[in-house]
């Protein structure tokens, strides 16, 4: 988002939609810097995620979706790897997103963990990224 140009109030307000707590300006700004840097390892598995938030843009306040992506290392550690505006999930949005994250190194990608929403579906394929079932994996309740 830094390196993209969000404003420190759209990132506010996008944080605090996702966490449910108020970050000073200060704070976004240094969130913002950790999340534009370069992925040094490799991330084996992938959560891709949006969750739909409003956003004032000029005096309008409009519906915009905020594209997530979270990385589990080797040692099962979480990272937040990237987290963006987007008018909607499209192919192109995620497209992009995905791109970005190539591009800041994202590496080792065995499993991609998302719901079924098509333009991710189809930004997934573009991107080449291996998708596992890990529902079917997973062992069934009763």
């Amino acid at each position: 988002m830094y390196v993209q140009g969000v404003s420190t109030r759209k990132g506010k307000a996008v944080t605090e939609a996702l966490c449910g707590h108020n970050f000073s300006a200060s704070s976004i700004s240094e969130i913002n810097k950790q999340l534009d840097q370069r992925l040094a390892k490799p991330f084996p598995y992938l959560i891709l995620d949006a969750r739909y938030g409003r956003v004032r843009e000029g005096d309008v306040i409009v519906r915009q979706a905020v594209l997530i992506s979270v990385g589990i290392d080797w040692d099962d550690r979480r990272q937040m790897l990237a987290m963006e505006l987007a008018n909607r999930e499209s192919r192109s949005s995620w497209r992009e997103f995905l791109r970005t994250l190539r591009q800041r190194g994202l590496s080792g990608v065995e499993y991609v963990v998302s719901d079924n929403h098509e333009g991710l579906k189809k930004a997934r394929g573009y991107q080449g990224l291996c998708v596992s079932g890990l529902r079917s994996a997973a062992p069934r309740r009763g």
